[in-house]
């Protein structure tokens, strides 16, 4: 598989490939490295999906946080589905 790839290569030099790493051991420190980036469309998806894992891990304090910066961004550029989806999801932590 291409997962496995990943340990053939250099140590991470570019932060492209940091957040590629980070998204098969976990979804926030990925969402970090997006923000560092500066590609808040793919930080906003990465927050919700660490968002659901952590709801579904029963953490949800941080997952209502994650949720929460996601829905920033959503509302910010008018993406009303996602916001929506992120809005229950958020509810849903309460």
């Amino acid at each position: 598989m291409h997962c496995e790839r990943f340990g053939e290569l250099e140590p991470a030099t570019s932060l492209w490939l940091k957040a590629g790493r980070e998204i098969l051991d976990g979804l926030e420190q990925a969402a970090g490295t997006f923000d560092e980036i500066g590609c808040a469309p793919d930080e906003a998806e990465a927050r919700i999906r660490a968002g659901q894992a952590l709801a579904a891990a029963g953490r949800r304090t941080e997952a209502g946080e994650q949720f929460e910066r996601a829905l920033g961004f959503y509302r910010a550029v008018g993406a009303t589905r996602y916001a929506s989806q992120c809005e229950q999801a958020f509810a849903d932590t309460a």
